[in-house]
């Protein structure tokens, strides 16, 4: 058991690893952080030089500028962190390190999905918040908009059409995608050696093309067979009190459960399987 997992061992492990990131990553990891701020003083000093007023960005603008930073995080970040490990001198020197398989999966997935995630947002919105406590213009910041989204998700009215639109636009909700969503990368980093992110994109791109093509009949077969005919499916009301939109919430979270789940395996496997 031991040779498999030494928690002594892997806290070391860990630490080195989470270092590496930091050296690969951490320049690029300030810089998407503080683009909420980058971005917000950059249209101040534009108004300030055209109409003589400050008038910094908006929540709709800095929250724009939270999710592209989040997006290019997710794409970039796997490759620069573990995108070494297709390269024959790099990938040979990180085999030889003394941890196993499982230490070294546990770290590389604990890093790419909670640890790095978690500074981003926390420095992306700690420095909102300063930056709109120093600003009383920018208004209120996402610290205060996360606090307020019960308070706004309890008023929406009790019917099936607005209780999926609540569960939706709850924050968990967005944790599994999030997950997943950064494995495809991590997977795409240590498959491909070379343009990791661009084949990722296009894998995914097939991959969706593919998938619509099987599901959406299947999907039209069922709506027109509930609804009775294909024009009843311009009903709303046929839809939203279907089987299939009462239980979307269901498939959604097993659908997710499983695609993580088969892409844990397959990270882990390839890191298992690596050789050079």
């Amino acid at each position: 058991m031991k040779d498999i997992f030494n928690i002594r061992r892997f806290g070391k492990y860990f630490v080195s690893d989470l270092c590496s990131a930091a050296a690969n990553f951490g320049l690029s990891l300030l810089l998407l952080s503080s683009a909420g701020v980058i971005i917000y003083l950059l249209i101040g000093f534009f108004s300030l030089i055209t109409s003589g007023t400050w008038d910094g960005s908006g929540m709709a603008i800095r929250f724009a500028t939270l999710s592209i930073s989040y997006l290019v995080l997710m794409i970039s970040m796997p490759p620069k962190c573990y995108g070494h490990l297709t390269d024959k001198r790099s990938g040979s020197a990180w085999l030889m390190i003394p941890a196993s398989t499982l230490e070294k999966y546990l770290s590389m997935v604990l890093i790419t999905t909670l640890v790095i995630p978690v500074i981003f947002f926390g420095l992306h919105c700690g420095l909102d918040a300063i930056l709109c406590a120093i600003d009383p213009g920018c208004g209120d910041s996402f610290f205060t908009l996360l606090g307020s989204i019960p308070a706004l998700l309890n008023e929406i009215p009790e019917i099936a059409v607005a209780d999926f639109i609540s569960d939706m636009m709850r924050p968990y909700s967005f944790i599994d995608d999030h997950i997943y969503g950064i494995l495809v990368f991590l997977l795409g980093a240590i498959c491909f050696k070379s343009n990791k992110s661009a084949k990722t994109i296009l894998c995914l791109i097939g991959l969706s093309m593919g998938v619509s093509m099987i599901v959406s009949p299947v999907v039209l077969h069922s709506m027109v067979s509930m609804a009775g005919s294909l024009e009843e499916i311009s009903d709303p009301s046929v839809i939203f009190n279907s089987p299939l939109f009462n239980n979307l919430k269901v498939f959604d979270t097993v659908s997710d459960l499983v695609l993580m789940t088969g892409l844990l395996v397959a990270v882990y496997f390839r890191v298992r399987t690596l050789k050079h």
